[in-house]
């Protein structure tokens, strides 16, 4: 994720390929991987795996599932301001 809040544009183009299930699958590990053990930079990564199937080219085709990840987001965010400094705490609008 870069300062502004939105997923590095070249590892969007590289997720962009990918289908949703793939996508949905890796943001299922990556939750599993911080319920086991909090980590700001896994909470990252989450944000940055929502955003990227929030963003989906396919998505539009899932009304309900892109209402959960503009949820997540939101979730994942704040979660992430709890863990780091104060500087990153303007990622929540």
């Amino acid at each position: 994720m870069n300062r502004s809040g939105s997923p590095d544009p070249a590892a969007f183009l590289c997720h962009q390929d990918m289908n949703i299930d793939q996508l949905q699958a890796g943001l299922f590990s990556l939750i599993t991987q911080y319920v086991i053990r909090p980590c700001p930079h896994v909470a990252e990564k989450i944000v940055d795996h929502i955003l990227f199937l929030y963003n989906h080219p396919y998505i539009d085709l899932l009304p309900a599932q892109r209402q959960v990840y503009a949820k997540l987001i939101n979730h994942w965010r704040s979660r992430l301001s709890l863990h780091t400094c104060p500087s990153r705490r303007k990622l929540l609008h």
